[in-house]
C-alpha cells in the first residue's frame, strides 16, 4: 500500500538521485526542469501556489519509492504531473499503478476535484497501460511535441472523471 506525505526540501536529494539522465528528467517533468536536477529548481516549483507535490510512502517498510504532483488552474480541474516510482528496486511491481491511485484519491476526495488530466508520451506504453488500469483514457487535445536530442515525442492527454473513478 503507498500513502501519500507531503513533498518537502528534505526530499530534494532523493528525487534528484532518481534522476539520473536528461531522458529519465524530461519524461518524468516533460519540459519543466532543465538536467541537472538541482535543489534552486525545486525550491522554485515547490513554491508554486496551485501545485500539490507529495512523496509516495511503502507501507508498511515506510520507504519512499516515489513522487506524484497535482496541479489546480480551474476549479474542479486537477493536472497530474511528475508520477514516477524512483526507486529502481520497486518498479515494475504494479505500483505505479497504486501511487496514481493514491493521487487521485488525494485529488477528488482531499482537493474536491470532478475531473484528472494527465499528459504522456505517445512511446510510454508500460505509462499509458498503467494510466488506464486506474481508468484514465485517452482524450482529443491540441497536437503537442517535445524535441529531445533530434526526436519528436508525441504528448497524449489522458482523463478521468470522478464520477468514473
Amino acid at each position: 500500500m503507498i500513502k501519500l506525505e507531503p513533498f518537502s526540501s528534505e526530499d530534494f536529494q532523493r528525487l534528484i538521485s532518481w534522476v539520473t539522465d536528461a531522458k529519465i528528467l524530461v519524461q518524468f517533468a516533460g519540459t519543466k526542469f532543465k538536467y541537472p536536477l538541482s535543489t534552486d529548481q525545486l525550491e522554485a516549483h515547490l513554491n508554486e501556489s496551485k501545485r500539490h507535490v507529495f512523496k509516495g510512502v511503502l507501507i508498511p517498510e515506510n520507504n519512499v519509492i516515489g513522487h506524484g504532483e497535482i496541479q489546480v488552474d480551474e476549479p474542479g480541474i486537477g493536472l497530474i504531473s511528475r508520477i514516477i516510482i524512483g526507486d529502481p528496486n520497486y518498479r515494475g511491481k504494479g505500483l505505479g499503478k497504486e501511487l496514481l491511485s493514491a493521487v487521485c484519491k488525494k485529488g477528488f476526495d482531499e482537493l474536491n476535484l470532478q475531473q484528472l488530466d494527465l499528459n504522456v508520451y505517445d512511446w510510454n506504453h508500460q505509462a499509458i497501460h498503467c494510466y488506464r488500469q486506474v481508468g484514465f483514457e485517452i482524450i482529443p487535445f491540441k497536437k503537442r511535441i517535445t524535441i529531445f536530442n533530434g526526436e519528436e515525442w508525441n504528448v497524449l492527454r489522458m482523463r478521468i472523471s470522478k464520477k468514473l473513478y
